[in-house]
């Protein structure tokens, strides 16, 4: 359950990222995401990332140096993480007992839950 709370937040927080981050960020995680779709081990993965090397491609595509690409992904990863860390306490389930014939048949009272999460604003 931790690990599902920690993702949803952090897809929370990439989506809060502005703009120049959140293209960066995703383009990286994107090419990522398709080498180690196309690998079967950790190492097979590490090859890959070796061998193809998705940081040249796109520091090109975002005219950047690779080593500076590399740096910025390196910095929006930390803040993401921070971020994450930051807000996980913030995310909770709260019990709402509803009484409404449109929420449960026969009007009978049942648990419900709401998932609360509040992220600020940084766009």
């Amino acid at each position: 359950m931790e690990s599902s709370k920690y993702e949803f937040v952090r897809k929370l927080c990439i989506q809060n990222l502005h703009e120049d981050d959140y293209l960066l960020f995703a383009a990286n995680e994107q090419a990522e995401l398709e080498l180690a779709g196309m690998a079967e081990t950790e190492e097979e993965f590490l090859q890959l990332l070796t061998e193809r090397y998705p940081v040249r491609m796109l520091s090109k595509r975002f005219q950047l140096t690779e080593e500076s690409f590399f740096q910025v992904i390196q910095v929006i990863d930390q803040k993401i993480h921070a971020e994450t860390l930051k807000h996980l306490d913030q995310l909770s389930l709260r019990e709402i007992p509803l009484k409404d014939p449109s929420f449960s048949p026969g009007n009978h009272k049942t648990k419900n839950f709401i998932l609360h999460f509040t992220l600020p604003e940084t766009n």
